[in-house]
Parts: structure tokens; sequence; C-alpha cells
């Protein structure tokens, strides 16, 4: 009888654990015995669990991973999704290219998450795995487990970073099928305002498994513009774990774009815990041939006075699958919520699938809330319409699909990651 997937990682995790935690912070391997004892209670999801009926974790974990826990690859020029610019952090199979820590003369901190735990403990041990679910979602719990390094940025109270960031993380691969652990700690003091891309890109010819979390604080008064892209090849697996919390006052707007990748699911989670913030988060997804994407939201609404508002647009053809299931929780006396959720999304032949599934669970009655989802085909009256002004048929159903995708693009900041993005999807809708 084939061994539990569950014994197997734990095992790998035992018989690697003088290597994984070496020279790391007690405070932070004890994080990770406690993420195992999650793990091993909680056991991996299957196709029958509700949350995952679309996405079979079990299928995607199993089989024979290498995994190394020391850095690979380091030196390899890594292949970016956009233009690098600003400050930037490069990860390169879940570890950090540099080991130090860059301090800015305003008080800012940049680098290696792993040298960070053991330089500023103080600060981290505040904020380190404080909002990823290892209490409930498995993946999550074993990144914690395994995760040894990533990227930190750290803003003190009321500064505003002058150029943007960008954390880029790389995966390489010759020819082996590898799994990988990275993780990711933004941090916002009270007041900061900074302006974050953040980027995952893989290449060589082996398959990967990315099991990645993101961690993001934004304190009282902060304002954070971030921009997620997934660029990974069509050998890439990624299943993360992207967590926010928001105190009051705050505004975090975010655009998450998800371009490549064999199979993809997202758990995304915000919790609004400070009056009189603000949420706004776009996402776009495509997938093509047998690809699979599996976005999973929830926006917790848990003080009054708070908004929030979701768009997520898809774009499926050949035999792919695309799934959302977004959930807005307003918790008892979140009077004067306002929370908007859409999602909207093109099928492009009749062998591609589209599942849709907005919810809204509320417990005030003071609220302004609503949700929406449409499943579509191209608009062939439009297409017919620019045929007959000397259009080429493909060229006009390349026009409409950019104008779908273009509402998600434009909103991200800055014209020069607006037109590099738009670069990016025009290419995705030249292979569809």
């Amino acid at each position: 009888m084939p061994r539990p997937l569950e014994e197997i990682l734990s095992d790998l995790y035992l018989s690697n654990i003088d290597i994984i935690g070496e020279g790391i912070p007690a405070w932070v391997n004890a994080l990770r015995s406690r993420a195992l004892e999650n793990f091993n209670l909680l056991s991996l999801p299957s196709a029958k669990d509700e949350n995952y009926r679309h996405t079979d974790i079990r299928r995607l974990l199993d089989g024979e991973w290498e995994t190394y826990f020391i850095p690979s690859g380091m030196n390899r020029e890594i292949n970016r999704a956009v233009p690098q610019s600003g400050y930037s952090i490069d990860v390169v199979n879940g570890f950090c290219t540099s080991n130090e820590l860059t301090i800015l003369d305003n008080g800012i901190v940049y680098g290696s998450l792993r040298t960070a735990m053991i330089q500023m403990g103080d600060i981290i041990s505040r904020y380190y795995d404080k909002i990823a679910d290892v209490e409930s979602t498995a993946t999550s719990a074993l990144n914690t487990v395994f995760a040894q390094d990533g990227a930190f940025l750290y803003l003190p109270d009321g500064v505003e970073a002058d150029k943007s960031f960008s954390l880029t993380f790389a995966y390489h691969s010759e020819d082996q099928a590898q799994m990988c652990f990275s993780r990711a700690l933004v941090i916002a003091g009270k007041g900061a305002k900074a302006n974050v891309v953040i980027s995952s890109v893989s290449d060589g010819e082996g398959r990967f498994l990315i099991e990645h979390v993101r961690e993001t604080y934004a304190g009282d008064g902060a304002e954070m513009k971030i921009t997620e892209i997934n660029s990974c090849g069509a050998n890439a697996v990624t299943v993360a774990g992207n967590y926010l919390r928001q105190e009051s006052d705050s505004r975090v707007d975010m655009v998450s774009l998800w371009l490549n990748g064999a199979a993809t699911r997202v758990n995304a989670v915000t919790d609004l815990v400070g009056p009189d913030c603000e949420s706004n988060l776009c996402g776009l997804y495509f997938a093509n041939g047998s690809e699979r994407v599996d976005v999973n939201m929830t926006v917790n609404h848990m003080v009054p006075e708070c908004r929030s508002s979701e768009l997520i647009k898809g774009v499926v053809s050949g035999e792919a699958v695309g799934a959302f299931t977004g959930r807005v929780y307003v918790a008892p006396d979140a009077q004067h919520t306002e929370a908007f959720q859409q999602s909207r999304n093109l099928q492009l032949s009749d062998t591609a699938k589209i599942y849709t599934e907005p919810q809204l669970e509320i417990y005030a009655d003071d609220v302004k809330c609503s949700h929406g989802a449409t499943v579509g085909q191209m608009d062939e009256e439009a297409v017919y319409y620019m045929r007959q002004r000397g259009i080429a048929e493909a060229d006009a159903k390349r026009l409409q699909m950019f104008g779908f995708v273009n509402d998600v693009i434009s909103k991200c900041p800055g014209e020069e990651l607006c037109e590099s993005l738009a670069v990016l999807a025009q290419s995705r809708i030249d292979e569809i």
C-alpha cells in the first residue's frame, strides 16, 4: 500500500530538520513544529473537499519531487516578467540571492527574510506567521514547515518610499521535477506609502511545484499599491496563500495577473480590522490548452465603516478550466460596510470550463453589498462590425479580447508598468 502523502512530507522535514533549521532563531523553528502538527491534523484536501473541488491539491503534490534545502542557481540571469526598476529583491528557488539587508536613510529595510529573522527578530516575530492561515489551510501550514528564506520589506511609520520595490521570485530547473518553498513578508507602518511589484517567473526544462505564502500588513493610514504577476512556464504548478491585514484608515490597491502555468491555485484572504479602511482587488487570469486556474478570495469586514471591491476577469480556451470563488464576510456590528464583488469571464471554446461563485455572508443590517457573475463568448456582432471596416477577423477578436482584459491592466500604477503588462497580456491573447 502506498504511503500517505502527509507521512512522506512529514518524513521529508524530519530527515532534513537540521539543515532546514540551521542558523535560524529558535522561535522560527518552534513555529515549524506547530505548523507540522497542524498539517498532520488537517491533512491535504482532496477534490471531494468543497473548497477544492476544482483543484485536486493531493494530485498536484503527489509524485517524485526533488527538494533542496540549500541555495541553488544563484548566479543565473533572471528572465524577468517586467523591466526592473526602483529597489529590488531577487529570490531564486526559495532563497534570496543576497544575504544582506539594505537599510535606507529613511529607515526602510529590505532584503533576505532569513537574515531579517536573525538580525531583526523583535520586529519579525510580531508579524511572521501571524496572519497566514496555518490553523485550517494545510498548504500554508506546509509552507511554514519548509520555507527557509524569501523576501522582506519593512517601511517604518510615516515613511513614503521614493521608488517602487520589485520582488522577483524566480525558479529554475534544468531537467528535474523540483518542489520549492518561498515566502514574503511585507510590513507598512502607520502612514507609510509604497508601490510594490511582485512577480513569479520560471525557466528551464524541469517541472516545478511552487509553494508560496505572502503576508502583508498595512498599518493605520498606510497606503500601498501592489501589482502581482505570475508568469511561470507551462511546466509549473503554483499553490499560493496570500494574506493581507489592514488597520484603520489604510488603503490597499492590488492588481493580480495570473498569465501562465500548468495549474494555479490561489487562496487570498484580506482582513479589514480597523475602521474606515479600503481594499480594492482586481485580478485577471488566462487558461489555455489543459491549464487550470483556481482563484479563491475572501474579504473579511470585521469592523464598521470599511469598503472593499473585487473585480476578477478570466479568459479560458481549449480544454482549460478556470474557477473563481469569492466570499465577502461582514461581521456582526460591522455597520456601514460597502462591499462589491464582480466576476466576468470569456469562454472561447465549447470544451473550456468556467466556474464562478461569488458569495456574500452578512451579519449586519446597515450595509451596501452586491455581487455578480457573467460567463460569455465573443461578441459576434462587434466582430462583424469591425470586419465591415476592413479589420481582419483574427485582429477583430484580438481587439475585443484586449478591451475585455484592459479594465484590469489599466488599474496598475504607472504608465511604464501598464505598458509592460499590456505586452504580456497581448502575447497571451495571441497564443489563445
